[in-house]
C-alpha cells in the first residue's frame, strides 16, 4: 500500500508539472519529505524516503524545473532518542548525519523542545551534535506559541547558541540551529503535507526566512 500511494503521488505530480510546461518556472530549493523514524530502523526508513524523493526530483526536473536538492525532516529527535544512553543517542544522530552525506540530502531532526515543560535533557545532546565539526544536521527549539513565550526554552536556546559558538570552528555550528518564535506560521505549512505532524519541525535559515517559497513539499510517512 505505501508503494502504491507513492506511485500515485508521483504520477499526479508528474501530470501537474507537465500541464504547466509553458508557465514560467520558479527554482525549487528543496523537495522535502516528513518522516517518522525509530532508533533501530532509521537507515532503512531514510533510504526509502530518499529513493522516493529522488524519483520526485527526477520528475520535477523532467518538467523543466531547476531543483536544488532534497530534504528530510524527522519528528522531534527526543522522540526517537528517548530511553537511550547518551552515547547511544549520539550514535543515532551521527548515523543520520552520515547518511545525509552518503545519500546527499539535507537533514532536519526537528525541535529539541516544543512545549516549555518538555524535558531539557536533549539540549545537552543537540549541543554536542551541533558543535561537531562537519555536522550536517539542522535542529531547532520552539521559544513561543499560542501559550505565550516559552521562557525555559529561551534560556535553553541561549545555552545552545553560546556553547555551540564556543566549541565549533568559527562558530559555524550556530548556523545549524534556529529558534522558532512563531510556531503557528510553520504549522500552517506543515498541515498541508502532514496533518498529524506537530509544527516546528521545519527550520528557517537566518538568511532565508520564508518557509514555503521555492520548496516542493512531499508528505510521506515510513512504515
Amino acid at each position: 500500500m505505501p508503494h502504491l500511494k507513492r506511485a500515485l503521488a508521483l504520477g499526479v505530480l508528474t501530470a501537474l508539472l507537465l500541464s504547466a510546461a509553458d508557465v514560467p518556472k520558479p527554482k525549487v530549493r528543496a523537495i522535502t519529505a516528513f518522516i517518522t523514524i525509530d532508533a533501530k530502523s532509521y537507515p532503512v526508513q531514510i533510504a526509502g524516503a530518499v529513493k522516493f524523493l529522488s524519483q520526485m526530483r527526477d520528475a520535477v526536473k523532467a518538467a523543466g524545473y531547476d531543483v536544488a536538492g532534497i530534504r528530510i525532516s524527522t519528528q522531534p529527535f527526543p522522540e526517537y532518542t528517548r530511553g537511550l544512553r547518551h552515547d547511544e543517542a549520539l550514535k543515532v544522530l551521527h548515523g543520520i548525519d552520515d547518511l545525509a552525506g552518503k545519500l546527499r540530502f539535507a537533514p532536519n531532526i526537528g525541535p529539541a523542545m516544543v512545549q516549555d515543560t518538555d524535558d531539557s535533557a536533549p539540549i545537552e545532546l543537540i549541543t554536542e551534535v551541533l558543535a561537531t565539526p562537519g555536522n550536517r544536521l539542522n535542529a531547532n527549539i520552539v521559544t513561543a506559541g499560542d501559550d505565550g513565550i516559552h521562557w525555559n526554552a529561551v534560556r535553553q536556546a541561549a545555552v545552545i547558541i553560546r556553547t555551540v559558538g564556543a566549541r565549533s570552528p568559527r562558530q559555524a555550528g550556530k548556523s545549524q540551529f534556529c529558534r522558532h518564535r512563531h510556531a503557528e506560521a510553520i504549522r500552517a505549512v506543515l498541515s498541508r503535507c502532514l496533518a498529524s505532524r506537530r509544527a516546528a519541525q521545519f527550520r528557517h535559515r537566518a538568511r532565508s526566512r520564508e518557509c514555503g517559497d521555492g520548496r516542493l513539499l512531499a508528505g510521506t510517512r515510513s512504515a
